[in-house]
Parts: C-alpha cells; sequence; structure tokens
C-alpha cells in the first residue's frame, strides 16, 4: 500500500484565510470611522500638551518682580531668604526674580496669606514653622501649586539657610561656610555642525546646591556680579502694608 506526501487540511487554510478577511475587514472599518481619524490627531496633541507644554512654562523667565508672602515663625529666616533670593535670581534688566513680603506671623497669618493670593498681590506665600530644623519641611501655599520653578528655587534658598545657620550653630565661621557653599561653576560650549565650538549666549553658569537648574537665568551670567542687598524689618513691613491697601 503506497501513502503519499501529507498534505494539509484544507479545512485549516480555510479558517485562517477567513480568520485574516474578518480581521482585515475590521481594521478598514475601524479606520474609516470618525472616532479613529480624531483619536489618531487628538492623542499626539494630548501627549505633546502634556509632556512639552509644562516643560517650556517652566524654562520661560518671568518678566517681572514677583512677590512671595513669607510667615516666618522662627523669626530667623525672612531677611535670610530674601538675601538669598536677590542673589541668586535676577531679571535680564538686573531687577531681582523675587521679593520677600513678610506677613506677621500670629494667629490672622494664613487668613491674610490667602488673601493676598486671591487678590493677586503675591503670587505664593511660604510657611515657615519652628521645627523646620527636624522635620526639613516647609509649607507652600498657592493658587498654582504645580509652578515647579519658583517652588524649587525657593526650596534651594531654603536647604542653603537652614544648613548654613546649623554650620554656624556647630562653630564653623562664616568665611569657611560661604567657602563651603560657594557654587561650582561650567562653561557651555556649542558645537555646530562643522565641528567648530562657539561659546553659547550664557557662557558661565553656577550650580547652586539644587537638583537642577530650572532655566538660564537662574543662576547663569555673562560675567555680572551681583551685591548683596541687606533688607531690615521696617522695608517688609511698608511692602505688606502697601499689598494690604
Amino acid at each position: 500500500m503506497r501513502c503519499g506526501p501529507i498534505r494539509p487540511r484544507r479545512e485549516g487554510q480555510m479558517t485562517i484565510k477567513k480568520t485574516l478577511a474578518i480581521a482585515r475587514w475590521e481594521f478598514i472599518e475601524k479606520v474609516r470611522t470618525k472616532a479613529f481619524i480624531i483619536s489618531l490627531i487628538i492623542t499626539p496633541l494630548f501627549i505633546i500638551l502634556v509632556s512639552v507644554v509644562p516643560t517650556l512654562l517652566m524654562s520661560k523667565g518671568d518678566s517681572s518682580t514677583v512677590d512671595i508672602g513669607l510667615i516666618d515663625y522662627t523669626g530667623e529666616i525672612t531677611q535670610r531668604l530674601n538675601e538669598d533670593l536677590l542673589e541668586k535670581y535676577k531679571l535680564p534688566d538686573g531687577k531681582p526674580n523675587y521679593e520677600i513680603v513678610s506677613i506677621p506671623a500670629d494667629d490672622s497669618a494664613r487668613a491674610i496669606g490667602n488673601r493676598l493670593v486671591l487678590d493677586g498681590k503675591i503670587s505664593s506665600y511660604v510657611v515657615v514653622d519652628t521645627s523646620i530644623r527636624s522635620t526639613r519641611t516647609f509649607g507652600y501655599v498657592s493658587q498654582n501649586v504645580s509652578n515647579f520653578n519658583q517652588l524649587e528655587r525657593i526650596r534651594s534658598s531654603m536647604k542653603d539657610i537652614i544648613v548654613s545657620s546649623e554650620l554656624e550653630q556647630s562653630g564653623v565661621g562664616t568665611g569657611i561656610i560661604k567657602e563651603i557653599t560657594k557654587p561650582v561653576n561650567y562653561e557651555t560650549v556649542q558645537l555646530s555642525k562643522t565641528g567648530q565650538e562657539e561659546k553659547a549666549r550664557w557662557a558661565t553658569c553656577s550650580l547652586w546646591s539644587s537638583h537642577y537648574s530650572s532655566s538660564p537665568q537662574d543662576s547663569c551670567s555673562s560675567g555680572a556680579s551681583s551685591k548683596r542687598n541687606r533688607t531690615g524689618s521696617s522695608r517688609y513691613s511698608s511692602r505688606l502694608q502697601l499689598l494690604m491697601k
């Protein structure tokens, strides 16, 4: 008895062909629907909106001085925070990027801060409790709590202030503290397509003790030095009175 070659069953071939035909028909029908076409356009736009736009907003610098409220229950942070922000962050015209508005640390402090924020007199306010040295936590109140650019700058300055204060209490001299917390500089070099090296617009920058720098004007400069402006408590009080009007 002769046995011929084993042939695949026709039923199996037909089943595969039918499955592919059905899948092809389903795909074509789905592609032709308005919902598919709309989702094909909206989905990439949504991804761009979620990922790119916040980055662009964060990198965009302020055009005028921003007032930030401060409720300082320690009585030690206000002047030092104002000085630190004045030294680190400048607008392109040389004016300070931020100015601290001291809010009296009493029972009505938060109510006053909330009112100033809602009225648009200040962009936000910071609450520094007496336990900040142990908790390493401060409060940040704003209508836009996703302003990571401003929030990170304040966090960086607060960390530097606390570390410096603790070093001073440990007997470390002011000169040594300044030397320890001195920023590390870097120079940016732009490489052209032809391989030529050119200094970028922001040639010299400083890496302050923060996890990242939000924009070139955070700490980058073209060689101009900034002097520390010392501000008394009377200035903060007059500034608050002006905003409360």
